[in-house]
């Protein structure tokens, strides 16, 4: 069987992978292996070419062939060696890292925003004070409070 369009996916989390491919005919395979690239089962999985829609023509339930049979092992150590060569297994563990990088980033600006509107009506209110104790507090006490207050508040929003 010739082979084209070998890939690796691994969804974030997972303790899986799948090694997949698509034959000359259209029809795509796969295997689902462990974090160590060896099968988790003697199952190859067949499903319809791309585009073939539900029980439309050309459609097929995904069969579940034996991997180990003499043409379907060869096509599986053929596409695991090609993606040993192409190092589809390092870049997919580089895309989820990164993709996983791009998550972390956003959810900590997020969370920085959800500080700053949480803080914001309570600095709001100490400033206030601030500029209100200003104008007649000549000891500074209560100025000293309200910037005490605002820095207590602020050390509670602040995500640092």
């Amino acid at each position: 069987m010739k082979i084209q369009n070998i890939h690796i996916d691994r969804h974030e989390g997972s303790s899986q992978y799948s090694i997949g491919w698509d034959a000359k005919d259209g029809n795509r395979y796969h295997v689902w292996l462990d974090l160590n690239r060896r099968r988790n089962s003697d199952t190859l999985y067949k499903n319809p070419p791309r585009g073939v829609e539900y029980k439309g023509p050309g459609y097929f339930s995904t069969r579940q062939l034996d991997v180990t049979s003499k043409a379907n092992l060869s096509t599986f150590e053929f596409a695991m060696q090609e993606a040993t060569r192409l190092q589809l297994f390092e870049k997919e563990e580089e895309k989820l890292t990164s993709e996983k990088a791009t998550k972390d980033e956003k959810n900590r600006l997020e969370y920085i925003e959800h500080c700053k509107e949480q803080a914001g009506p309570v600095l709001y209110e100490a400033l206030r004070t601030i500029l209100d104790e200003a104008k007649f507090d000549y000891k500074h006490d209560k100025t000293r409070a309200a910037i005490a207050a605002a820095s207590a508040a602020l050390r509670t929003a602040d995500p640092k």
